[in-house]
Formats: C-alpha cells, sequence, structure tokens
C-alpha cells in the first residue's frame, strides 16, 4: 500500500504558519515583559499617560499586563473579583464580551 506524502496531507502553507506562530507569541510575550518590565513601580495614572504618549493601545497594554501577570488565567474568578453578575461560565464567551472589554477599561478610565 502506498502512502501519500505528508506535504500532498496538509493545507498549502502549513509548515509555513506553524513557524510563524511561535515567532509571533514570542513577539506577545517580549511586548508583555516590556510593559510589565517598564511600568511596574509607575503610577496607574503616570503609565497611562506615558502609554498615550507613545500612541500605545492602553486596553491592549492592559490585556498583555494581565495575561503576562496570570490575573486571566481564571476569568470567572477574575468576574468574581470584580462583581460582575451574573458571571460568564464560558471563558470564550468573556473573553470576546463587551463586559470583558469594559471591565479592563475600568482599571484605567
Amino acid at each position: 500500500m502506498l502512502v501519500p506524502a505528508v506535504s500532498h496531507v496538509l493545507p498549502l502553507g502549513f509548515g509555513r504558519q506553524k513557524s510563524a506562530v511561535p515567532d509571533h507569541l514570542g513577539e506577545i510575550i517580549d511586548d508583555a515583559e516590556t510593559l510589565v518590565d517598564g511600568f511596574d513601580d509607575e503610577s496607574l495614572e503616570d503609565a497611562v499617560a506615558e502609554l498615550r504618549r507613545r500612541n500605545v493601545d492602553v486596553l491592549r497594554a492592559r490585556f498583555l499586563w494581565g495575561w503576562y501577570d496570570g490575573e486571566l488565567d481564571d476569568l470567572v474568578l477574575f468576574q468574581q473579583r470584580r462583581g460582575a453578575t451574573p458571571v460568564e461560565p464560558w471563558w470564550a464567551d468573556y473573553l470576546l464580551s463587551d463586559a470583558f472589554h469594559e471591565a479592563l477599561r475600568r482599571d484605567y478610565a
């Protein structure tokens, strides 16, 4: 029995996409480390002012900080700590919801 070559089974460009993901994830981790290292000792007001001065998306920075710091590891707990009612148990639904983004914005607005 002949076995087809892997290149005929995988979607076109699969290998290229697979190798790009770790690079992109590494860049995101580097961004998060830079934020935490650069602003850890700053007050919230000073950090937000500096991010805006640098034309950095403050919501993205807030998300990366929470992700890097582990605050977003359990989104049910994240909601409970903030007194959200009702609590959305499906993390993907909450992550994409307006409620999640508003919760992050309230931290710096």
